[in-house]
Order: C-alpha cells, then sequence, then structure tokens
C-alpha cells in the first residue's frame, strides 16, 4: 500500500513537471505587454532572410497584391523597429531569420532582461487553445558569435499541428511566439552567464530564427531535449512562419563610461574623424583596446576593421562599439567623401 502511495506521487509530480508559464492574462504568466514601463528601448535595426512558405516543396509559390514568391513576402524588416503595438510586422517563413541591434547594449539585469513579439491569437474554435507560431533565440556581442536560449517543448509529436492548429503555452518555454500579439516573450541572460562566445552584459544583437513546425526529422527544428517542435505546419502563405513584431529591451548599458586615470576623466578618440575613405584610422588607446563591432546609422552592422587599417566604408556616419578594460565605448565615426 504504501509503495502503491509512493508510485502514485511519483506519476504525478511527472505530470507536472515542466509545465510552464500559462497563457498571456492568466494568473502566473510571464507575458509582458507592450505598454509596460519595464521596457527601457526597442530595436534600432533589423535584417531579415526570409524563409519558404514551405520547405517540403521549396517550388511552391504564392500571390498577393501583384507579388508572387516561395519566400515569405509579408511585412518589411523596418515593421520589427520600434514599439510591438501589434499593428506590423515581419514574416519570415520556414526558418527564416532576423537580426536586430539596439542602441545600446542589452546587459544581464535583474530579472527578464529583454521581450520578443509576435501576433499570436486565441483561438475561436475547440478545443479554444492559442494560434501560435514560434521562433528559437540566439543573443551575440560581436554580430558573429551567436549563443541560442535553452527552449522546451512539450507538445507532443506524434502527430502534426495542423496549419491552423492550436497550440498550449504551458508546454512552452524559451521559445519566442509563446504569446498572443501585444504580449512579449520574456528572456533572461542569466540562463547565459557561463557561456565564454557571448558577454552577457554586452548583447549588441538578437537573433530570431523560425521554428518550421514540422515533426518529419528532415525539417524540424529541435528544443533542447532534441525534441522536434511542433507547432502549425505548413503555412504555405505570404505570411507564413515567425511574425516578428518587435524586441523591448528591460535591462540596457544606460550610459558610456568614461576612462579614468587619476583625476582626469579622458574621452577615448578616434583619430582622424571625420575620415575619408582609404585613410587609415587609429585610437589612443589602441594597444589596449579591441572593436567589438561597428553600425552604420541604421544599426545594421558592417565588417570591422582594425586599428591603423585604411577605411573603405561608404560616407555616412558609423558607431564603433569599443571594449577597453572590460568596459563597452561606442563612438561616433564620420566617414566623408
Amino acid at each position: 500500500m504504501k509503495l502503491t502511495a509512493i508510485f502514485v506521487l511519483f506519476i504525478c509530480c511527472l505530470t507536472l513537471t515542466g509545465q510552464y508559464s500559462p497563457a498571456a492574462g492568466t494568473a502566473g504568466s510571464s507575458a509582458i505587454h507592450f505598454s509596460s514601463p519595464l521596457f527601457k528601448s526597442w530595436a534600432k535595426g533589423c535584417t531579415v532572410s526570409r524563409g519558404f512558405i514551405d520547405m517540403t516543396d521549396t517550388t511552391f509559390t504564392f500571390s498577393q497584391a501583384g507579388t508572387t514568391s516561395n519566400r515569405a513576402f509579408y511585412g518589411e524588416p523596418a515593421d520589427a523597429v520600434g514599439v510591438a503595438d501589434g499593428l506590423s510586422c515581419v514574416s519570415l517563413g520556414d526558418r527564416g531569420i532576423a537580426v536586430c541591434s539596439f542602441a545600446l547594449p542589452v546587459i544581464n539585469g535583474p530579472g527578464f532582461d529583454f521581450a520578443v513579439f509576435e501576433n499570436g491569437m486565441k483561438s475561436q474554435q475547440y478545443p479554444y487553445l492559442w494560434f501560435l507560431e514560434l521562433a528559437v533565440v540566439e543573443v551575440s556581442s560581436d554580430s558573429v558569435h551567436f549563443v541560442r536560449f535553452p527552449s522546451s517543448s512539450l507538445t507532443s509529436f506524434d502527430e502534426q499541428i495542423s496549419g491552423f492548429g492550436q497550440l498550449d503555452p504551458v508546454k512552452i518555454n524559451n521559445l519566442a511566439g509563446k504569446y498572443i500579439a501585444g504580449y512579449g516573450t520574456p528572456f533572461d541572460l542569466e540562463e547565459l552567464k557561463d557561456c565564454t562566445a557571448v558577454d552577457v552584459n554586452n548583447i549588441r544583437f538578437i537573433r530570431v530564427i523560425d521554428a518550421v513546425g514540422s515533426v518529419d526529422s528532415l525539417f524540424a527544428t529541435y528544443d533542447s531535449e532534441q525534441r522536434p517542435i511542433n507547432d502549425p505546419f505548413p503555412t504555405p502563405f505570404w505570411q507564413g512562419g515567425f511574425d516578428l513584431d518587435g524586441i523591448g529591451v528591460i535591462n540596457q548599458l544606460t550610459q558610456v563610461p568614461l576612462i579614468h586615470e587619476g583625476n582626469t576623466d579622458e574621452l577615448l578618440v578616434l583619430f582622424p574623424n571625420p575620415v575619408r575613405h582609404g585613410m587609415r584610422l587609429f585610437l589612443n588607446h589602441a594597444s589596449d583596446a579591441r572593436i567589438v563591432c561597428i553600425t552604420d546609422i541604421s544599426g545594421h552592422a558592417v565588417p570591422p576593421f582594425t586599428f591603423g587599417e585604411e577605411v573603405n566604408y561608404t560616407p555616412g556616419i558609423y558607431f564603433v562599439h569599443i571594449e577597453l578594460n572590460k568596459k563597452l565605448f561606442i563612438r561616433k565615426l564620420i566617414v566623408a567623401d
């Protein structure tokens, strides 16, 4: 009898294990509304590489408003920039990719550090769950080395969720798109603090990759436990795949620090500045500093250079992100005609 009771308790614990935060608007949900004062800023730049509307048949096309394509084509990258109000988004397609950049680095602060927004919705049909399209999320300090957040998808993969199928958020963790439009899925950089490929106090880029949704091993995206992420598939429309509405920043670097030498505050100086195409650029602390990344006025990363090398950028304004003494500095660089 005692063994039976223990076994029943064990089974109950297994049933409860792995149940995650519930839907937006439900008690205990981690969903954060876009109007929350928690958000200090929003993505300033976004580049997108569109995926196919149906990876299982890459010749399949969809036509809308005079455009025909075998890749998703709803929205523009600019629709993922700024406040995620649920009114506009950019569709990624199957395994499509969006990389967002920020005016100031995202840092590992108290609680959640940023949130990703999609345009999911509550279903009006039985069993009245949610239509959600999911994506994995990665972060980078230099736009080259990315680290993926561990994720869990406990949705059964015995049968494929249909293109208009429904999901339950309590079976989903650390996958963007877990919540309906207007509510962000939050992420905590503390989970990545032991990863040497990124500096969790200097996250400059966030990459969102559509989870295809297929349970077929030829096309599936897997969670951290190698379970296929089962979500609506196929979605062979111009709006197919994850629909990125925006990324809100909760914890960010609040100011660019100065170098302290004795009682004097000395600015880190690029020279010459402005610089002309083909001229060499130098830094007054070049022996100890390194360039983390360089972005243009739109926040897009451009190929970096080494101090003392020739600058071959087109004329315009750029921002050089420099690490010195384990601190981040951002300096404006003007490339003249």
